[in-house]
C-alpha cells in the first residue's frame, strides 16, 4: 500500500495480538514536485473494494485541490488544465 504513495521507509507494526489493523501508519518517501494521492481502493480477499483514506504527517501547506505540496487549497491558483500538464510531461 505504501508503495503507492512513495518509496517505503519504515511499517509501525505492533507485534502483539490482536493487532490494530484499522490503522497502519507508514513512512515513505515522496517526491515533492510529484501530485499526492488522496486514498485508493483495496480488493480484499473476499473481491470486496473498500477505500483507504492517506493522510499526510510533516507535510506543510497541502492543497487538497489538486494534491500540490508547497500551497494550501485557499492559495492555488492552478486550474485542472495545468495540473494534467504536471502528470502528463
Amino acid at each position: 500500500m505504501g508503495q503507492l504513495v512513495g518509496i517505503v521507509e519504515r511499517v509501525d507494526w505492533e507485534d502483539k495480538i490482536p493487532r490494530n489493523i484499522r490503522f497502519i501508519r507508514v513512512k515513505v518517501r515522496i517526491n515533492p514536485w510529484l501530485l499526492v494521492i488522496a486514498g485508493f481502493m483495496l480488493r480484499l480477499d473476499d473481491g470486496a473494494r473498500i477505500w483507504i483514506q492517506c493522510r499526510y504527517e510533516i507535510v506543510h501547506k497541502l492543497c487538497t485541490r489538486y494534491g500540490l505540496i508547497g500551497h494550501t487549497r485557499g492559495q492555488c491558483t492552478h486550474n485542472m488544465e495545468e495540473v494534467e500538464l504536471m502528470i502528463f510531461r
